[in-house]
């Protein structure tokens, strides 16, 4: 049994359609003049107008027993086409890099399966194979669905453009659309409803037609936890949310047997413009900064003299102050400052500035500093002194007697970094952390890795109204608080390193002892580790960080006995968002 609906198509194929329904239709194509061909499965083949050589090609392939999965046509017309079927494929006048990325599938022992070409002349296509898909010059945000989809177990099957601009994806019984006609959208829903798996959509080039085509149910979903997750942030679908608490752009990476299994995107890298999120956009890690300095400090134990209770004044070039209240105090060392209990101004011990006690609430963090503002240094920084935006950095209370959040803790390390390696911060991060981990697409610098365009790979942040903050992002010379951009999935090498006590790919790159000490809780404050925080029990045991910049939120944890973790960024400015994406993900993993 099969069923399908066609709208404005020519009366002759949908009488042809209708006549061979019985016999599971496996194409159904427009060329860009509105001639059509129909495929069954059977090998019964019916065409009106398609280029003479198609035609004799697809009778040679039927001759021979071949089943034929997909007829394609460029839309500049004429005599370009290509033809898949079970055991080959054919093609004339299609882009030539399409061709090449067509015997590369079928050399990897993966042929494809399906080819389409967007609207538009050029070099514009996709190739779609059972385990890996090539696109050029298609729509942005159709890319992240198919990339979205092709790491979970509902592989992309098809994909189909709409002459307008629209297009569809369809992946076994999931399916994903944009702009295309609201009646197309509404059978397509009620099919879904009705178990049906859509096998066929075509757009017809003139009228606005278009076709659908399905000739089985389901009898059984698949199951896939990133669908599900997807359709569970709170309550209601990612989409939704996003769309509720303006949030323009996310991506995510999630980690399982210590590999990255998923990665997907959402939305878009700034509102109303159409680059779409992936996880391999660059977005403002904020805080989440300071796991990957405390990796840093640890790697400086690993490979140099320093030691984590080594006190950190004497690596400053500068006097680290204290105020007249406070007695005097023990040292201020490199463990303490990295687990927040190094008597450092910090969330609620930053003021008044005269006290050291009964402090008010607040302070910690950095505001950064707009792209038209000037930048401190780092001595201006420390000081509080113009045109630094906060106060000089010293101590405030005893070190080791609180746990107080403190961000100007970890610019003395970054000052301390500098003295001792004798290298920028970047400088040294770059070289000793971020490319040591594969985290080829990550800086410490004052902007995005200049070998990225900013607008179609990286993120600008967002208030909380949905407008883009002026000039896209701060900037956030406090580096080792802050500063940090990076991609999901580079965070995630991060994850998959620390869950295996410093081992990362064949090599020891952190000691196991160190990492452990990292995910050893304060003695004023057994949920604060080295540059994370502490949870959970038994499997469940876990470390994360969070990241509040302006314009941008987001988190990261890691499972170590789970072998799991997931990263979520965001370019918006709700806190709770990315909390809601990892309990969401958690829960479809079973975490």
């Amino acid at each position: 049994m099969a069923v399908f609906f066609n709208r404005r198509i020519p009366d002759e194929a949908h009488d042809q359609i209708g006549a061979l329904a019985s016999r599971r239709i496996h194409v159904f194509a427009f060329t860009p003049s509105n001639g059509w061909v129909i495929v069954t499965e059977d090998g019964r083949l019916f065409a009106r107008n398609i280029p003479q050589e198609c035609f004799e090609k697809l009778q040679e392939f039927l001759s021979a027993g071949h089943k034929v999965r997909c007829v394609a046509f460029p839309s500049a017309g004429g005599n370009r086409w290509v033809i898949i079927t079970d055991r080959s494929f054919f093609a004339r006048n299609i882009p030539q890099e399409c061709f090449e990325k067509m015997q590369e599938f079928r050399r990897r022992r993966d042929p494809a399966t399906w080819v389409a070409f967007p609207p538009g002349r050029g070099n514009r296509w996709i190739v779609l194979a059972r385990n890996r898909f090539f696109a050029r010059n298609i729509d942005d945000e159709c890319f992240q669905i198919v990339r979205n989809l092709s790491s979970g177990t509902r592989p992309v099957e098809r994909v189909a453009f709409e002459p307008d601009g629209g297009w569809v994806v369809l992946a076994q019984d999931y399916f994903f659309t944009r702009n295309i006609d609201d009646e197309c959208f509404g059978q397509m829903r009620s099919f879904d409803g009705d178990r049906w798996k859509i096998r066929n959509v075509a757009f017809s080039p003139q009228r606005a037609g278009w076709s659908l085509i399905c000739n089985d149910r389901w009898r059984s979903r698949p199951r896939d936890r990133m669908r599900e997750a997807e359709a569970d942030v709170a309550g209601n679908s990612i989409w939704s949310e996003m769309r509720s608490r303006n949030i323009p752009g996310a991506a995510v990476a999630v980690v399982q047997n210590n590999r990255l299994a998923y990665s997907t995107g959402y939305g878009h890298l700034r509102r109303g413009h159409g680059a779409a999120a992936h996880p391999e956009s660059v977005f403002q890690a904020a805080s989440i900064s300071k796991l990957i300095n405390a990796v840093g400090v640890l790697r400086l134990a690993h490979t140099t003299a320093l030691q984590l209770d080594d006190d950190v004044r004497p690596q400053l070039n500068w006097t680290l102050g204290k105020r007249n209240c406070l007695p005097s105090v023990g040292p201020v060392t490199f463990r303490s400052l990295l687990n927040h209990t190094g008597g450092v101004i910090g969330r609620g011990t930053t003021s008044p500035a005269n006290r050291c006690s009964n402090f008010s609430a607040g302070g910690g963090g950095f505001a950064g500093y707009p792209t038209s503002a000037r930048v401190p240094s780092l001595l201006q920084i420390l000081n509080g002194s113009g045109p630094a935006n906060s106060p000089k950095i010293e101590l405030s209370h005893r070190p080791g007697t609180r746990s107080s959040y403190s961000g100007h803790g970890l610019t003395l390390i970054q000052r301390a970094i500098e003295v001792f390696t004798g290298q920028s911060y970047r400088s040294w991060f770059s070289a000793n952390v971020l490319s040591q981990l594969g985290m080829n697409t990550s800086t410490f610098a004052l902007g995005p890795p200049s070998s990225l365009a900013p607008s179609d790979q990286v993120a600008d942040g967002h208030l909380s109204s949905g407008n883009r903050i002026s000039g896209g992002r701060n900037r956030y010379p406090e580096s080792a608080a802050a500063g940090l951009y990076t991609t999901p999935i580079d965070l995630a090498q991060v994850i998959i390193m620390l869950n295996q006590g410093g081992l990362y790919g064949r090599r020891r790159y952190l000691p196991s002892n160190l990492v452990t000490q990292m995910m050893t809780g304060a003695p004023v404050a057994n949920n604060v580790g080295l540059g994370c925080f502490l949870a959970g029990s038994g499997v469940s045991t876990n470390y994360s960080h969070g990241g509040s910049n302006r314009g941008f939120r987001c988190t990261l944890i890691g499972y170590p006995r789970r072998r799991a973790g997931v990263v979520v960024m965001t370019n918006g400015s709700d806190d709770a968002f990315p909390g809601d994406v990892a309990a969401a993900i958690q829960r479809a993993f079973g975490w």
